[in-house]
C-alpha cells in the first residue's frame, strides 16, 4: 500500500495495514487477562529476570500474552519497545486494546497491555505484571503510572 494511502487509512480508519487488526489486539488484552488470572491463581511472583515457571516480570508477561494471542513478536526488554522493528509507537489518542503501554524509569521501566478501558477516575488500564503481582491496573494520576504524560504507547506490526 502507498504512503499516501496508509495516511488516509490511518486518518479515517485509525488503522494500518501493517499493524495487528483491532480484533488482534482485543485477543491479546483477553489473553493477558487470561494470563494475570492464572498468574493470581497459581501465585506466580515478581522477579525480574523469571528464574523458574514460579515468577514473572513485566516484558515477559507482555511476550506471552501475545504468543498466546498468536501474534508472533520477538522477547522484547522493558526499555527496548522503543527501538523495536516489530512495533509502531502510536499516540495517546490512538492507543487502544493490546497496544503496549510503556512507562520509562531510571533503569528501565514497566509495561502493561492496554485493555481498551478506562476506569472510573478516567484512567487507561492494562493488564500487568509487577510487585504486586499480575493484576489490573490504572495508569495515570494515583495510579500504576503516577507520571503518566511521559508513557508511550506501541502496536505490534504484522510478522
Amino acid at each position: 500500500m502507498c504512503t499516501i494511502c496508509r495516511f488516509f487509512r490511518r486518518l479515517l480508519l485509525g488503522e494500518d495495514d501493517r499493524e495487528i487488526t483491532r480484533e488482534q489486539g482485543e485477543k491479546a488484552a483477553k489473553e493477558a487477562e487470561e494470563l494475570a488470572k492464572e498468574h493470581q491463581k497459581d501465585k506466580t511472583t515478581y522477579q525480574s529476570p523469571p528464574k523458574d515457571e514460579n515468577t514473572d516480570d513485566c516484558s515477559h508477561f507482555c511476550h506471552t500474552a501475545y504468543q498466546n494471542a498468536g501474534i508472533d513478536v520477538s522477547y522484547h526488554w522493558t526499555a527496548r519497545f522503543a527501538e523495536s522493528k516489530e512495533f509502531v509507537e502510536v499516540s495517546a489518542d490512538d492507543a487502544r486494546a493490546g497496544d503496549v503501554i510503556y512507562q520509562p524509569r531510571d533503569g528501565g521501566g514497566h509495561v502493561g497491555i492496554l485493555t481498551g478501558t478506562t476506569d472510573k477516575k478516567g484512567r487507561i488500564q492494562a493488564w500487568q505484571m509487577g510487585n504486586s503481582g499480575a493484576r489490573l491496573g490504572a495508569w495515570g494520576p494515583g495510579g500504576w503510572f503516577a507520571g503518566g504524560d511521559k508513557a508511550k504507547f506501541y502496536r505490534p506490526l504484522k510478522q
